[in-house]
């Protein structure tokens, strides 16, 4: 039996804490909730290396406007079950946005950094900003897949299905994987590093790193870092009501305010001010 591993669907009544954990980081939790609900599920063993979520997305806004979802980039790549066809997401370096209409569903199978690259056989650099049909991945993404999972009404039983196809033809196992599961958790934990101290603190070669998430993430390790910072600031924000940018923005690592403000804006597309503002105040109240 799936395990669906967040018990506070992202649903009405709006969620109390807008910062946890999702498959993919909603930029405005409060406001999404009530547009949206999103389950997720976790993958079997077997495929738990490769696998970091199965997400299942349900809207009905048949008598509301349309709604555009807002999310932080991340290293992970996602397979979908969509309205339009199949797709394969890349990593996305910029805000990545989805206009909802009408009512929908999507199935999502979200693959830790790196775990798509034993299914593509090549570079995910070659992803990196841009989408394929899932059957060129995934020969059994067809459009007819596509529509049967488009009118499935039982999450689990749509999830199940996508598991099967997955382990049909389960790729050998991959040390690189696991690797760059270290580097983005030491990205993620140590205080402001840097490209430099963070490889000393692996033991790794720069051009080692680099080499390795350009081929199986589709990243540098500066986006990486940029992305773990700028995750935090955006954490901040929605946790904390009234923020002190300045002393944020020195805990993170920069020499000045206005460098950190300029890559919150280019990768959240906001200020953090505005971000803050828009996070505790949402603009359907």
């Amino acid at each position: 039996m799936l395990k669906q591993i967040n018990s506070n669907n992202l649903q009405k009544p709006a969620l109390s804490d807008p910062s946890q954990s999702l498959p993919i980081q909603i930029l405005n939790p409060i406001q999404a909730a009530q547009y949206y609900q999103l389950r997720l599920y976790a993958p079997a063993p077997e495929l738990a290396s490769l696998v970091d979520k199965y997400w299942v997305m349900r809207w009905d806004l048949l008598d509301h406007p349309p709604f555009t979802c807002e999310v932080i980039p991340s290293a992970y790549t996602n397979l979908t079950f969509m309205p339009g066809g199949s797709r394969i997401t890349g990593v996305t370096t910029g805000k990545y946005q989805y206009e909802l209409t009408g009512s929908g569903t999507i199935f999502g199978v979200m693959f830790h950094p790196g775990g798509l690259r034993p299914f593509f056989g090549k570079s995910l650099s070659e992803l990196t900003d841009s989408t394929l049909p899932g059957q060129q991945v995934f020969e059994w993404a067809t459009d007819e897949m596509n529509s049967a999972m488009l009118n499935e009404t039982d999450n689990e039983r749509g999830v199940a299905h996508i598991e099967t196809l997955l382990m049909r033809k389960q790729p050998a196992y991959d040390p690189n994987i696991q690797l760059i599961d270290r580097i983005i958790e030491m990205a993620d934990v140590m205080d402001a590093p840097t490209v430099t101290s963070l490889c000393l603190a692996l033991n790794l070669r720069e051009r080692r790193v680099q080499e390795l998430l350009r081929e199986y993430v589709g990243v540098g390790l500066k986006w990486i870092l940029l992305r773990s910072r700028l995750q935090r600031a955006a954490r901040f924000a929605a946790t904390v009501e009234k923020t002190n940018w300045t002393d944020i923005a020195t805990e993170l690592g920069y020499s000045d305010q206005s460098h950190f403000i300029n890559d919150f804006k280019r990768l959240i597309g906001k200020t953090p001010s505005q971000y803050a503002k828009d996070i505790h105040l949402p603009k359907n109240e």
